[in-house]
């Protein structure tokens, strides 16, 4: 128990270290990402005290040890030592003691042949679990890597984003739709500022609105059955300014104002959705917002499908409507320029006051930083994963060595005897490698088994991956398979370089 003691405290100071380089490493590679905790707070301090609601990112970087976390490492440390040295030490008390003393007991005792002992049980064990986090990780790192690739239908680059909150009563709709075009078109002036505009919500950031569409050329549908789509509101410019593209039509227009027809822009989801095989263009279209019911308006044109929602879930079919028509208060200015946000943010809020220097300045990002919120659960989820599947892999090949090295030495006379009588190098390197790979194949076997309904748990994480994708289950219990072998290849070597001679001249 002292010696288990012992290994239990060395083990979890080890662990103590390798934590704190986790964390370290994790600050440095996303300094702005962390967990979700319940809160709303601005700051981490106030987030980790628990006196806020709803949710609150903060920063790895802000993460570190506190006697609560020592104290905690060192129970596991005692409960290990307890659960996992009390057997050994048992089995030991209770040997006998003429027999232990006889040196060829030692040699020949059957534990290092046993294939269902309880070290090899413990070491299929550790190989499967080891597999469950490296598939889980392997998930996680393959939707990374496509939510990293996937079709935004924007443009993101040196894009500002920005709120200016106008409320009621000093703003109605109508004064609070005319400030927001004076004051994109006076950011627009602006030396350094390739293009400014609005929009009532930024693309994947959520947060738009939802109605029902109808289509006064056809008859009403059932309730429920309605056509829903997302709707925004959008100056002219709007989608020059995110690199949006036209697929058919024309976008809106400065001429496009209160008195003059009514006109809408539709996506292309909302395209092949509501007019499969036919041209929209032309067409009437009442929007359940906005005024835009009733005879409702005519769609010039249709843009290409953007994510204002979650990236992980299907595009929706979207209607923009122009502010000029259809006022509103609430929204993002969109700012496009070369010049770096802290030269940019002075001369936005000085353009600002010269509006109204009451109105504050609020949700100042870059859309970069946008994508990076709406990425961020999976990313971090993926380096945890990441993480923890490597250490489980370190653990899972020493774990194989240690066994199958005792396994060696408990079987030298054995080995001996096998040379003594004829048996090849090659042939006792299969038989030790045949144990290992036996051990693996039993892992990987239960390892699967428990990963693949495991999986299903990051479904809600996942993008463009399903929970038992083939590819990722084979590919990485191969590479374990192939750790496994490497780990017992060196006792396997050993056992081959038994000399008979001696193992039975000490008999």
């Amino acid at each position: 128990m002292t010696e288990s003691a012992l290994l239990g405290l060395t083990g979890a100071a080890a662990g103590l270290a390798v934590a704190s380089l986790i964390l370290r490493g994790g600050g440095a590679l996303m300094p702005d990402l962390g967990m979700v905790l319940s809160g709303t707070a601005t700051g981490a301090a106030r987030a980790i005290s628990g006196q806020t609601a709803g949710l609150t990112r903060i920063a790895l970087g802000g993460v570190g040890f506190d006697a609560s976390t020592l104290v905690f490492t060192l129970l596991i440390a005692v409960i290990t030592t307890i659960l996992f040295g009390l057997g050994p030490a048992w089995g030991v008390a209770q040997r006998d003691l003429t027999a232990a003393m006889k040196s060829w007991s030692f040699g020949s005792t059957p534990h290092g042949s046993r294939l269902f002992s309880a070290r090899n049980m413990l070491v299929v064990a550790e190989i499967a679990i080891a597999l469950v986090l490296m598939t889980a990780a392997g998930l996680m790192l393959t939707s990374v890597t496509r939510l990293q690739n996937a079709t935004l239908g924007f443009n993101p680059d040196s894009v500002l984003t920005f709120r200016v909150p106008l409320a009621a009563p000093r703003y109605d709709s109508r004064s609070a739709a005319q400030l927001l075009e004076r004051l994109a078109a006076g950011l627009s002036q602006r030396s350094g500022v390739i293009a400014a505009t609005y929009g009532s919500c930024a693309p994947v950031s959520g947060g738009c609105n939802r109605t029902l569409i109808t289509r006064p050329d056809r008859p009403p549908l059932a309730s429920g059955a309605e056509n829903q789509v997302e709707v925004l509101w959008a100056l002219p410019g709007y989608f020059d300014t995110l690199g949006i593209h036209v697929l058919r039509g024309r976008l809106f227009t400065d001429r496009d104002r209160i008195g003059q027809p009514r006109v809408v822009v539709i996506t292309d989801a909302a395209a092949r959705s509501y007019w499969p095989g036919e041209d929209p263009i032309g067409k009437r279209i009442a929007v359940g917002q906005g005024g835009f019911a009733g005879e409702g308006a005519v769609i010039i044109g249709i843009v290409q499908d953007v994510r204002y929602g979650r990236i992980e879930t299907s595009v929706m079919p979207g209607v923009y409507l122009p502010l000029l028509q259809s006022m509103r208060s609430g929204g993002y200015i969109f700012l496009k320029s070369r010049l770096p946000v802290a030269t940019l943010v002075p001369i936005v809020r000085q353009e600002v006051s010269t509006l109204d220097r009451d109105v504050p300045l609020v949700d100042i990002k870059m859309m970069d930083e946008r994508f990076g919120d709406a990425t961020w659960r999976t990313r971090v989820s993926a380096w945890l994963l990441g993480a923890f599947a490597s250490i489980a892999l370190v653990l899972c090949a020493l774990g194989l060595y240690g066994v199958m090295s005792q396994g060696v030495e408990q079987r030298r006379r054995e080995l001996g005897v096998r040379v003594a009588l004829g048996a090849l190098r090659g042939d006792i390197l299969r038989l030790i490698i045949g144990r290992v790979l036996g051990l693996a194949v039993a892992g990987v076997a239960l390892g699967i088994l428990l990963a693949v309904p495991a999986m299903r748990l990051l479904g809600a994480l996942l993008y463009q991956v399903t929970p038992g994708d083939p590819l990722v289950f084979s590919t990485l219990a191969s590479i374990l398979l192939l750790v496994a072998l490497l780990a017992g290849y060196l006792p396997a070597k050993r056992a081959t370089e038994v000399d008979p001679l001696t193992t039975l001249r000490a008999e």
